[in-house]
């Protein structure tokens, strides 16, 4: 199976030892309590699914399987951007860190390594799994040695590993960091069985062993804690503040007492993000589709919330509390155009969001207009020289009644208010091709200038 940069999922695979003063009791819930923080963490949005495998410490001998290690972790990423998404959230990664001196016995980034699964017999959700860490032998590439094992575990499938529940192999993405993984091995072998007398009749140690060089064998019980293979719907909420309100009252309210209170409340909203309306002294541009004398300096909105959660009657109920204020909420479907990795997400994360609330010309169909938009991001990206994350979101419904007629919201971020004045665009020349190209699809709409805040 080829697979392109665009269809991996980077996993990353951890073989740890536990810090030395856990005893073994002690050492699976600790192990446990670390999975939880850093599944209660912002930035597990990008992870799609999470395993932790507990050795088992007395291992058949015909399996040559090691009893030095504790357990095997595994993350995988929804993508490389969400990935790199995932390492820029500095917060996160501080507070995961000094949970690792307390767990460990070394950091998680000297024991792991990143990959490409190629999954040869889809396996079970957990159970018992060999995990093979083969280094290649001298002489050999890490490409060929690759193929090699490929090619040897495709080749038993009918033969020593019939028995096997699912057969993966793992194959080293170049490193992030320093030249090599802190796990520097050339691939990773994974065979999940149903009982042990299963796993020995696989004949495993004579398999390994004709692929040549060395390697690492553990026999484990893995455990799945995280499945999110699809993720969650998109809503997004555009609020403006009850007409008796003060504005600037209104987006403190949603951020400090609002926001975290509906997330106590409604577990199923999976993440949210409060983005808070901006009133900017001068703005980098005005289509010339704005009302005379309005535009963006003076928001139509004061609130959008972005949040994700499985049923739209999830989000309905989260945003009960909202009262009198005005509530216009969509289920969008959202597509990373580009993401330069230099925006990590907090509360506030750095930088200026422009979103958008899309009128699309009503003579076109939406398959025209989503060709359009499209072919409009490679533009983007040119132009928009300062931007560094472009987002559309294409709306599938209005959730509730009144809504706008809106059917895009475009989320284009600046590092900061400098990037978004002075580098809004590339050139004169190249603000007027953005406004031609867009005019064949757009008709108008609204749009905030935000601060944005990860909650959740």
């Amino acid at each position: 199976m080829t697979i392109t940069t665009s269809q991996i999922q980077p996993k990353l695979i951890y073989l740890t030892k536990r810090k030395p003063s856990l005893s073994e009791e002690a050492w699976t819930p600790r192990w446990r309590q670390h999975g939880a923080l850093g599944m209660s963490r912002p930035r597990w949005r990008n992870i799609s699914r999470y395993t932790q495998s507990d050795m088992v410490r007395n291992p058949p001998a015909e399996l040559g399987a090691s009893t030095a290690y504790d357990g095997i972790g595994i993350v995988w990423h929804r993508s490389p951007a969400h990935r790199a998404q995932h390492i820029l959230d500095r917060s996160s990664s501080d507070t995961m860190v000094r949970d690792e001196y307390e767990t460990f016995a070394e950091v998680i980034v000297n024991v792991m390594l990143i990959g490409a699964e190629d999954i040869l017999r889809t396996p079970p959700d957990g159970g018992l799994k060999l995990a093979a860490f083969l280094t290649r032998p001298a002489g050999t590439t890490r490409e060929a040695f690759g193929a090699s094992v490929r090619a040897a575990l495709a080749g038993a499938l009918d033969g020593p590993l019939g028995e096997a529940l699912g057969v993966a192999v793992t194959l080293p993405l170049p490193p992030e960091r320093d030249g090599r993984w802190g796990l520097d091995v050339d691939a990773v072998v994974e065979l999940w069985f149903a009982d042990e007398a299963a796993a020995v009749r696989a004949r495993t140690e004579a398999l390994f062993g004709a692929l040549g060089g060395e390697r690492i064998v553990v026999l484990t019980n893995e455990v799945l804690l995280h499945n999110k293979p699809v993720p969650a719907k998109k809503f997004m909420a555009w609020l403006r503040a009850p007409e008796e309100q003060d504005r600037t009252a209104f987006q403190d309210w949603c951020l400090t007492d609002w926001a975290p209170g509906m997330l106590a409340a409604h577990p199923g909203v999976l993440y949210c993000t409060v983005n808070k309306a901006l009133t900017l002294k001068e703005a980098p541009y005005k289509p010339k589709s704005d009302p005379e004398g309005k535009g963006a300096l003076a928001p139509n909105y004061d609130i959008v919330v972005e949040l994700w959660a499985d049923e739209a009657g999830t989000v309905t109920a989260a945003l009960a509390g909202l009262g009198a204020a005005t509530c216009h909420l969509y289920r969008v479907t959202d597509t990373l155009k580009y993401d330069k990795g230099n925006i990590p997400a907090g509360a506030p994360s750095i930088g200026i969001k422009l979103i958008g609330l899309l009128m699309f010309h009503d003579d076109m169909a939406d398959s025209a207009v989503r060709r359009s938009w499209a072919l409009h991001a490679p533009l983007a990206e040119k132009v928009h020289v300062g931007a560094g994350r472009y987002i559309q979101n294409w709306i599938e419904e209005s959730v509730t009644p009144g809504a706008p007629m809106a059917r895009g919201t475009p989320i284009m971020h600046w590092p900061s208010l400098e990037e978004l004045m002075l580098r809004f665009a590339d050139s004169p020349r190249g603000m007027e091709e953005i406004i031609q190209d867009t005019a064949h699809f757009v008709a108008g709409g609204s749009r905030v200038f935000a601060e944005e805040y990860v909650l959740k």
